[in-house]
């Protein structure tokens, strides 16, 4: 294994316990409560008072993006918090560099990957989705929901 790869290796093996540990792997349910449409997209963030870990998820993986978010602390004598979020294409692009990687939150991952790449094969007609496809998109909402709760009570 040559330097570069070790490297990858390592750091990949460090995040993935990140966000094992701290980490979230859920799909967002979004209503519109104007138009009526609900929306849903596969999302993975973590939050920490760490600075330097958060900072290193939005080196490795989206270096050109903002996703970096501060948050003053919320009460006195709470500390600031930092969250790195991703979403869509890029979650599952993450989530497949960290599947190997990953012991508490694998069967989310999987899921959360599962449920992207069948989004993607959706065709965007600019019409509201059909009774099935939200059957489907409420499928996989449940399912990573009930994934989230196992893992939580394994804990």
């Amino acid at each position: 294994m040559d330097k570069t790869t070790r490297g990858k290796h390592i750091i990949n093996s460090y995040l993935a316990g990140i966000i094992d540990g701290e980490g979230s792997i859920f799909i967002s349910r979004i209503n519109n409560k104007k138009s009526g449409n609900v929306w849903y997209r596969l999302q993975v963030s973590c939050a920490m008072t760490e600075n330097s870990a958060i900072n290193l998820l939005r080196k490795t993986f989206t270096p050109d993006t903002k996703q970096f978010i501060y948050r003053g602390g919320r009460e006195k004598g709470y500390k600031p918090s930092y969250q790195w979020l991703v979403t869509g294409g890029t979650a599952k692009s993450i989530l497949k560099q960290l599947l190997p990687y990953l012991l508490v939150k694998r069967e989310q991952a999987q899921m959360g990957i599962k449920f992207q790449e069948w989004r993607e094969r959706l065709k965007n007609t600019g019409k509201p989705r059909t009774k099935k496809e939200m059957k489907k998109f409420e499928h996989y909402y449940t399912k990573l929901k009930e994934l989230k709760n196992v893992s939580s009570r394994n804990d």
